[in-house]
């Protein structure tokens, strides 16, 4: 049986994380977003999915966004900044969560 690479294992390590994250963090099982000004009425996924590209960023250093039917795309920096200023509100609001969860 083959091991994971260094990077293999960093990025699943990554993608089990989230299913901790989404599932079991009350700012998101109990919808905690929904209260930030303008997410209300957002898409649930369409959050989600700003989460994942913004820590996808963080973690590995890529540009990445949804676009058109497609949920992952790599474009340029401008864009991807462009696109993350949208959820920023919802995305310090979470900060703030979890620093009030300690």
């Amino acid at each position: 049986m083959s091991k994971l690479t260094n990077k293999e294992h960093k990025i699943a390590q990554w993608l089990f994380g989230l299913v901790g994250v989404f599932n079991h963090y009350e700012f998101f099982t109990d919808k905690l977003w929904r209260n930030v000004p303008g997410f209300k009425d957002k898409d649930e996924a369409e959050v989600k999915c700003a989460f994942m590209h913004y820590w996808f960023h963080n973690t590995f250093h890529y540009n990445t966004l949804p676009v058109n039917s497609s949920w992952f795309a790599e474009l340029d920096e401008k864009d991807y900044n462009e696109y993350i200023k949208e959820y920023e509100p919802v995305i310090e609001a979470y900060k703030k969560w979890i620093e009030e969860q300690r």
